[in-house]
């Protein structure tokens, strides 16, 4: 079980499974969620949240690459477009 797996479009998805993948997801701590759409980070935020991730905002990428400078995290997710 890989908790990353790459997608037929060569896009990186994280694997919810109910096996070891989820045991995985719990070690993790802190993720950063980036999009332009507020209402889109406050839905992944509720969500990372009741998953037991502190979770950081940020609008663009710009302000992402300087929230990573900061601190590690152990989750990124990005909007693409």
């Amino acid at each position: 079980d890989r908790l990353v797996q790459q997608d037929r479009q060569g896009f990186y998805v994280l694997v919810f499974d109910p096996g070891e993948s989820t045991r995985a997801m719990s070690q993790l701590k802190r993720a950063i969620v980036v999009d332009d759409d507020v209402t889109l980070r406050l839905v992944a935020r509720r969500h990372l949240t009741k998953l037991g991730f502190e979770v950081a905002e940020a609008e663009t990428g710009k302000e992402a690459i300087q929230l990573i400078k900061e601190r590690p995290f152990d989750l990124i997710l990005m909007d693409l477009q």
